[in-house]
């Protein structure tokens, strides 16, 4: 059940409607269309004597909210100026939806504010346009998950406080004063894990542990390279120890930067020409990394996206 939406406009003023307690606000919400999820655009070819169509492309329109309020009786002209304050024509406001198990975002552009001045209950009726379709959820669900490829084996089991001896797990060579904290294994995989409905780019931060080479990243048939002559000749030295590679795979927001010595590097171009954007899909998707001569961590960073509320 929806519980309340919360309008921010492009000056960062907010207000929030709760649904059922609207003397807070002073805004009742009587109505919101276009929270279900968006209409596609699909693209079919006829062929002759073939029977049906052929299917060519899909797309996504942007998403149209309409919001319906009424004003207290009391202060009609009060609130229909605050609604020209927190709806302003042509500019961006972003909503904020809390229902009973989600907390949503999006943003768009007010289209209209129509006002019924004449009519006996005032209100307005609110249209606002979202090029970007999708809800964004907000309550914490940027997900951060980290494939690794050192491999811990340092645990302690016992520490006797009387003749000094420790007895660590996976030692078993008594004349060796050695430890092994940890081994370095050449690749590594993992399960990302991702809840949302719509197939989504993602943050990819990989961090050095030595000269590593080339970096590949798959996700089954796909692959993203990391070409590390080519950071070589942008940077003057190779993929090292204590570099951090910040990839985005976002559909608009595409980029790839090297942090070396607190500073950024843009390396776009060190990005194979043959790579795919790798992306995530609803359940467990599948990730593999591996590196020439080194070692390295790679971390995704995730932002949960939903069709509707």
């Amino acid at each position: 059940m929806l519980k309340s939406v919360t309008v921010t406009n492009h000056l960062g003023k907010s207000i929030t409607l709760e649904l059922a307690n609207p003397e807070e606000s002073g805004f009742y919400v009587v109505g919101i269309t276009g929270l279900d999820p968006p209409k596609a655009d699909i693209s079919l070819s006829d062929i002759a004597a073939y029977d049906g169509s052929v299917f060519n492309s899909s797309r996504v329109s942007s998403r149209n909210i309409v919001l319906s309020l009424m004003f207290p009786e009391t202060k009609v002209e009060y609130y229909r100026h605050e609604c020209y304050k927190y709806f302003p024509i042509k500019r961006n406001v972003t909503l904020d939806f809390v229902t009973d198990t989600r907390q949503l975002s999006i943003s768009g552009y007010v289209e209209s504010n129509e006002i019924g001045i004449f009519s006996k209950r005032q209100g307005c009726q609110v249209s606002i346009l979202c090029p970007d379709p999708w809800f964004y959820d907000t309550n914490g669900s940027r997900s951060e998950q980290t494939l690794s490829k050192i491999e811990r084996v340092f645990e302690f089991e016992r520490f006797d406080d009387v003749t000094g001896d420790t007895w660590i797990k996976g030692i078993t060579s008594e004349d060796s004063y050695s430890i092994e904290f940890s081994n370095i294994i050449k690749n590594s995989s993992g399960i990302v894990n991702y809840d949302g409905d719509i197939e989504v780019g993602v943050t990819l931060r990989f961090r050095a542990f030595g000269t590593t080479g080339d970096v590949n990243i798959y996700k089954g048939y796909d692959r993203l390279t990391i070409n590390s002559s080519v950071v070589n000749r942008i940077t003057n030295a190779p993929i090292q120890a204590g570099d951090e590679i910040i990839i985005t795979t976002h559909q608009g927001k595409k980029s790839a930067r090297l942090l070396r010595n607190g500073k950024y590097v843009n390396i776009l171009s060190a990005i194979d020409k043959k790579s795919t954007w790798l992306k995530v899909s609803k359940g467990e998707n599948e990730f593999v990394f591996t590196t020439v001569t080194s070692s390295g961590e790679l971390a995704f960073s995730i932002q949960t996206l939903y069709e509707g509320i």
